[in-house]
């Protein structure tokens, strides 16, 4: 998948999920349908975001799709809700945007991806999780 369609993907769920939130926050008869929706849609979101992380560094993967959930989110917020963004809020969202930018100037194509063998047992060290009371 493309890295723009998945930060597209990860904003659309990160609002929808957001519009349900602050739905039931405004409707508490509803409260709980929209909590547990909201939490469907943005634990869902997590998905894009893991995509993101395997096909460019991570600090970058999360500057795009942070930033852009943020300034997506307000925005949607402010139309669905009627809400009106002070100049001050703006004057935010653009700086936010021009970071977002800034950041993407240095970004690395794509890490390279970790090589663990076939082998390989993946369970923690029982050494390192000892507290420091049994330590030798």
């Amino acid at each position: 998948m493309r890295i723009i369609v998945l930060l597209i993907c990860f904003w659309v769920f990160q609002v929808t999920a957001n519009v349900f939130f602050k739905m039931g926050g405004d409707m508490p008869s509803r409260w709980w349908w929209c909590f547990v929706l909201g939490n469907v849609v943005g634990i869902s979101s997590i998905y894009f975001m893991m995509r993101l992380y395997a096909r460019m560094d991570a600090n970058m993967a999360l500057a795009l799709a942070g930033g852009g959930a943020f300034i997506a989110v307000q925005v949607a917020l402010a139309l669905v809700f009627g809400g009106r963004p002070t100049m001050a809020q703006w004057l935010g969202f653009v700086l936010v945007a021009a970071g977002m930018a800034l950041s993407s100037l240095g970004a690395k194509p794509q890490v390279r991806k970790m090589e663990v063998p076939a082998d390989a047992v993946l369970t923690p060290d029982p050494v390192s999780h000892r507290s420091s009371e049994h330590r030798t």
